[in-house]
């Protein structure tokens, strides 16, 4: 892990190298052989589950049930923005019609992939990175 940075959070993890942004939390934990080219965004974090999967959010994520879609916030932004921006429907992360109707709970949401190319976690913080045919997958 590279740079200075406010507040950092590392735990469980081998083989990494991520530059992160100067200012804001950052929290990495679990993860193995990750490289990612570019800084972390202020506020992002990587969380290693078993199998590959990487919980990519940030510590302004509202995983428990909003009042309305636009108070749900992800990596950063509004969770209706965050689905446009890379072409995805609220039935694309939910899998239970009510659910992506409400659109109002992420705990439920599909979000969280095997990670096969760390680049992909781009995606979750730059929309141009985003592969919606491998999220979707």
């Amino acid at each position: 892990v590279d740079g200075l940075v406010d507040l950092v959070w590392v735990e469980m993890c081998a083989d990494v190298s991520v530059t992160l942004s100067a200012a804001g939390f950052h929290m990495l934990v679990g993860l193995n052989g990750v490289t990612l080219p570019r800084p972390l965004p202020p506020g992002i974090c990587l969380d290693g589950r078993p199998g590959g999967v990487v919980a990519v959010y940030c510590i302004d994520t509202s995983f428990k049930q909003a009042k309305s879609p636009e108070a749900v916030f992800f990596c950063g932004q509004p969770f209706p923005s965050w689905l446009q921006a890379r072409g995805l429907l609220a039935a694309d992360v939910w899998s239970l019609p009510a659910e992506a109707a409400a659109a109002t709970e992420l705990w439920a949401a599909r979000l969280f992939r095997k990670v096969e190319d760390p680049k992909d976690l781009e995606g979750f913080w730059e929309a141009i990175s985003f592969d919606k045919e491998r999220f979707l997958a």
